[in-house]
């Protein structure tokens, strides 16, 4: 990411006074700001640039002003679109007796964030009861939700999109029958009833509302911000920044026991987000995490195939990047400590991992071309 010092300085809801001088200092290198608000909207940060550029005082162009401007109207008109839907959604469900546990963004934009348009979101998540997950579907059509057609396995983790269309913006909203897709790096099982009676209850507008407790929810952030299947897009900045502002809300009432037992990937990987964007002092020591530690290309997420495509000619660069991924993003998706068992990752795990992807998307377009 081309941006990426000046828009890390932008993970938190609130900066501080050093983070104020870092943001001025990383404005000061900035010679075309057009393309810092491309990276901005794209990473789902545009809301916290601005908020943080005007809390430290940066003096920028006027025509970059207003072009932030616009784009923050517009999150906080999406937002209150977003508000309004849920609470119309959550309703009919209750009607039908269907209780949706709500995830994400759509979640933290009213327990984490101050304002819901500080979080950006492309659609809302709502995870069901296997069982459930279908007649919910069927509900939202029934209520003027349109159903996107697209190839998608009966199996797959979601169900097919749906769509609402309301004044010049589209809402999507996708119905979730499991947490995880059935795909490499293997995501532990859920129990749907076990999160539903752990869950929390939150408010949107008038209606009452569910989501996981705190720990189960720094666990899903964490699997779905780093730990996405090598196919997926790789994570955005706005993903990392739930993480932050959730540690920097709540690391006082996470039971951090609990944590290390059943979680210990995610405590494991504090002090390699750490690096990439810096945690609160409090954070730190609460947590006991060391501020002396380095990774090789920290921050760079895996960019090798099957992530990207291939060309007719591969190059080094392309099977460096398939079989040599960066160390900190290695340790981060792997769930690796030692030197040991990064090596022994290098060598053995990531590669049969990749080999399954090749076994996999070989065995599909096996199945296309019979069919075709």
């Amino acid at each position: 990411m081309t941006h990426a010092p000046l828009l890390n300085s932008c993970t938190r809801i609130a900066g501080t006074p050093e983070q104020h001088v870092l943001l001025q200092q990383h404005c000061q290198e900035i010679k075309e700001w057009h393309p810092l608000l491309s990276a901005a909207e794209q990473e789902g940060m545009s809301p916290l640039l601005k908020r943080h550029l005007d809390a430290a005082g940066v003096d920028y162009p006027v025509s970059i002003r207003r072009s932030l401007s616009l784009l923050v109207r517009r999150h906080q008109h999406l937002a209150t679109i977003r508000t309004t839907i849920l609470e119309e959604v959550i309703q009919l469900l209750a009607e039908a007796g269907i209780q949706p546990l709500i995830l994400k963004g759509a979640a933290l934009a009213y327990t984490l964030y101050p304002d819901p348009a500080l979080r950006p979101m492309r659609d809302i998540d709502l995870l069901f009861r296997k069982e459930d997950a279908h007649q919910a579907q069927r509900l939202l059509i029934a209520n003027r939700f349109v159903e996107v057609k697209q190839p998608m396995p009966d199996n797959h983790f979601h169900l097919l999109p749906l769509f609402r269309q309301v004044e010049d913006s589209k809402i999507c909203i996708e119905v979730h029958q499991a947490l995880y897709p059935d795909l490499p790096p293997n995501y532990p099982a859920i129990d749907f009833n076990h999160l539903l009676h752990n869950g929390r209850k939150f408010r949107i507008g008038d209606s009452q509302a569910l989501t996981f407790n705190l720990e189960e929810t720094l666990h899903y952030l964490f699997q779905h911000a780093f730990r996405a299947p090598l196919t997926y897009e790789s994570f955005k900045l706005i993903n990392v920044t739930d993480i932050v502002v959730f540690l920097d809300h709540y690391y006082r009432m996470l039971d951090w026991q609990k944590m290390k037992e059943d979680f210990p990937i995610v405590v494991n990987a504090l002090p390699l987000i750490h690096t990439f964007t810096p945690l609160q002092k409090e954070v730190l020591t609460h947590c006991n995490i060391s501020e002396q530690c380095s990774y090789r290309n920290t921050g760079k997420p895996f960019s090798g195939w099957p992530r990207q495509r291939l060309e007719k000619k591969i190059g080094f660069r392309t099977l460096q990047e398939t079989f040599w991924p960066s160390e900190w993003w290695c340790r981060l998706y792997y769930g690796i400590g030692n030197s040991k068992e990064l090596w022994k990752c290098r060598c053995y795990g990531h590669p049969k991992h990749i080999f399954w992807w090749i076994r996999f998307l070989y065995s599909i377009k096996k199945q296309q071309d019979l069919r075709d």
